[in-house]
């Protein structure tokens, strides 16, 4: 089930190759997944491929609009985005599916003012300011909680093979998140935030899986 299609005002992430856009819709709507994979770029050798390698059963769509989607057969929504302008509404429907015991997994971002706007008012307190694409300085990912379950078999201090793996948008303000790792720029890029009845997760750095090749 695809439907939709991604831009970036910096980076262009929508013209996938008809082998890309093969590896990323392999897995389309069934009825026994639990986990909902949204993507606005081509995630193959990123997330599908370590949820592959995790035997997880996933439903995934290729999409920026969140807004229509029925998210009551799934425990654990993940959005993976590198470009893209989402709907009005898309984050305001995550927020209440999370609140009501969902988990969401939000990968990346969007150098789009209604992405930023949108995730500030529903999910969790960013920099509506600041949200153009950066590479991170070294170290790319700094441990801070080592209690933190998000930071299980994570090195104290790490630095990726390629730097393109470190774009991000988002930066986070929000005093209620509970922050795992942060990175040479001293933002923020893996935390977490209990939301209602349910819980967020958020990794900054994009997605795009040509950046990960070497990384996983």
């Amino acid at each position: 089930m695809i439907k939709g299609s991604s831009t970036d005002k910096v980076r262009f992430r929508n013209n996938m190759s008809s082998n890309e856009k093969k590896l990323n819709s392999l897995h389309t709507i069934s009825s026994s997944a639990t986990t909902l994979v949204l993507y606005t770029t081509d995630i193959s050798s990123s997330i599908l491929n370590s949820l592959r390698e995790l035997n997880v059963d996933f439903d995934s769509i290729e999409t920026d609009d969140f807004s229509t989607i029925d998210f009551s057969p799934y425990k654990r929504i993940i959005v993976a985005m590198d470009g893209g302008s989402p709907a009005e509404g898309s984050f305001a429907a995550l927020s209440n599916a999370v609140s009501i015991g969902k988990v969401l997994m939000l990968f990346g971002g969007t150098e789009d003012v209604s992405f930023v706007n949108q995730v500030n008012d529903n999910l969790f307190n960013v920099n509506t300011n600041d949200y153009s694409w950066s590479t991170s300085t070294s170290p790319h990912i700094r441990v801070l909680n080592r209690n933190s379950f998000l930071t299980l078999n994570i090195p104290d201090s790490l630095d990726f093979t390629n730097s393109d793996a470190t774009y991000y948008t988002l930066r986070l303000t929000d005093e209620n998140a509970k922050i795992a790792a942060n990175n040479g720029d001293l933002e923020p890029v893996l935390f977490s935030k209990v939301h209602g009845e349910g819980t967020i997760m958020c990794f900054t750095y994009s997605p795009y899986a040509p950046n990960w090749y070497k990384e996983i």
